[in-house]
């Protein structure tokens, strides 16, 4: 199993499920992956005993986590993304009985960012604004259309 594969695959759907946090708690064959989708948590795959370690060092290590310190929790923040995804990870790990549990709390995981449509807006008040970026820039250069 490719480790950095597999992360990618794990958190990819995720995100596609709308999932708030990815837990990664071990247990006595590997490690059993469960997402947290609209507050309960659901089993989503096995990871085998020999990956599980490789898994449990690759989070660390995007995370900033200390590799070698097994015994104490720790804290990290990791920033992932893969072509139209993107989004900000809060790790924490704490030790068990029989290794470490890592629980990966997603934040902003839209993915991508929504335009004023998708968002809901009325299409005369997008004109409107669209007016007044255009009146803001050509003529007092305020406004950056890169911001929208």
């Amino acid at each position: 199993m490719y480790v950095d594969v597999a992360l990618d695959s794990i958190i990819t759907y995720a995100i596609t499920v709308g999932a708030s946090d990815i837990h990664f708690d071990p247990i006595l064959n590997g490690i059993q992956v469960r997402l947290r989708i609209d507050g309960l948590l659901t089993e989503y795959m096995l990871v085998d005993a020999t990956d599980a370690d490789m898994l449990v060092n690759r989070i660390k290590v995007f995370s900033g986590m200390d590799i070698s310190e097994k015994r104490l929790l720790q804290d990290g923040r990791w920033e992932w993304s893969v072509k139209s995804y993107a989004v900000t990870m809060r790790v924490s790990s704490l030790p068990s009985l029989y290794g470490e549990a890592i629980v990966c709390r997603l934040m902003g995981n839209e993915g991508v960012h929504k335009n004023l449509l998708e968002l809901g807006m009325d299409v005369e008040l997008q004109e409107k604004i669209a007016v007044i970026k255009t009146a803001l820039w050509t003529h007092y250069n305020l406004w950056s259309y890169r911001q929208w």
